[in-house]
């Protein structure tokens, strides 16, 4: 009787142990400070409804059309470089939906961490929304023709490991900032 408690206690043991490797990801999460975002979100609505193409390349914003850039490389480059030197930054990413609708990204780098707003309020066929998020890391891979920039919590993932992560739903450690088509 002896044995089986003690092989139950080390079963026991061996869970726990299992559970908080496991959870050493889901921890990684970080604490969102609400402010910076609704500094943000009042920036964002300051923004022209009627925003267009011509606005964005004028205001020195990155603007990608269904995967194509549509402005400097370097404005992106930038951000990078200043950003992986733990300098602090900011970019304003446009993308285009199918329709021709802007979805606008504000995107800043405090030194510490990675953290904006999504505005797709001109989305016509959205949800009208602004989304926040916050990540520790900037990631971004060569994958043939694409370049692929995605924000996580977690520096060691890899390309395959972020795009598993991207397939399960509620995932919060892991997003997919754009797309570039080098071609």
């Amino acid at each position: 009787m002896r044995k089986f408690f003690t092989f139950i206690l080390v079963g026991l043991l061996i869970i726990a142990l299992g559970g908080c490797s496991y959870n050493s990801r889901v921890q990684s999460k970080v604490i969102i400070n609400d402010d910076k975002f609704e500094i943000i979100k009042n920036k964002l609505k300051t923004v022209s409804e009627a925003y267009n193409l011509e606005d964005g390349i004028k205001e020195g914003h990155f603007i990608v059309i269904h995967g194509k850039l549509n402005s400097d490389i370097n404005i992106m480059n930038k951000f990078v470089d200043e950003s992986g030197k733990g300098n602090s930054s900011e970019i304003t990413i446009v993308q285009y939906t199918v329709e021709g609708d802007p979805i606008i990204t504000q995107l800043s780098y405090d030194g510490e961490s990675y953290y904006g707003v999504i505005d797709s309020t001109r989305d016509k066929f959205g949800s009208n929304e602004y989304y926040n998020f916050e990540y520790l890391y900037l990631k971004n891979f060569n994958e043939g023709e694409e370049e692929i920039y995605y924000l996580v919590n977690d520096d060691s993932l890899t390309y395959d490991e972020i795009n598993y992560y991207l397939s399960k739903e509620n995932n919060y450690d892991v997003m997919h900032l754009l797309t570039l088509n080098k071609s």
